[in-house]
C-alpha cells in the first residue's frame, strides 16, 4: 500500500495554491492600478514600465545626489556662518569704536 506524505503531489492542493497565487497576484495588479490612477489623478508622471535602470545604477546616482547636497547645504551653513561672524565683528568694531570715542570725550 502506497502511503501519502508531505512530499506526494495533490492536484487538489495545487489547484488550492494555483489559485491562492492568481488572487494574489490579481490583488497586486489591482493595486498596481490604483496607484497609477492616483499618480495620474495628482499629475504625477507613471512610469510605463519597470525603466531601463538598473537597481545597482539608480542606488549610485542617489548616493551622488546625496553627497551633492551634502555639500550644497554645508556651503550654504558655512556661509550663514561666515555672515554672522561677520556682523558679530562689524558690531563689534562699532563698540570699539564708541569706547574710543568716550574715552577720547573724557580726556
Amino acid at each position: 500500500m502506497h502511503s501519502q506524505n508531505d512530499t506526494d503531489f495533490n492536484p487538489v492542493e495545487f489547484d488550492g495554491v494555483t489559485a491562492s497565487c492568481n488572487q494574489n497576484l490579481q490583488i497586486q495588479q489591482d493595486w498596481a492600478q490604483k496607484l497609477d490612477d492616483f499618480l495620474a489623478f495628482n499629475e504625477r508622471q507613471v512610469l510605463p514600465n519597470a525603466g531601463r535602470v538598473s537597481k545597482k545604477a539608480a542606488e549610485e546616482r542617489a548616493r551622488q545626489e546625496c553627497e551633492q547636497f551634502e555639500l550644497r547645504r554645508r556651503e550654504h551653513k558655512e556661509s550663514l556662518g561666515e555672515a554672522e561672524s561677520i556682523e558679530v565683528l562689524e558690531e563689534t568694531a562699532k563698540q570699539l569704536e564708541q569706547g574710543k570715542k568716550e574715552l577720547g570725550d573724557e580726556m
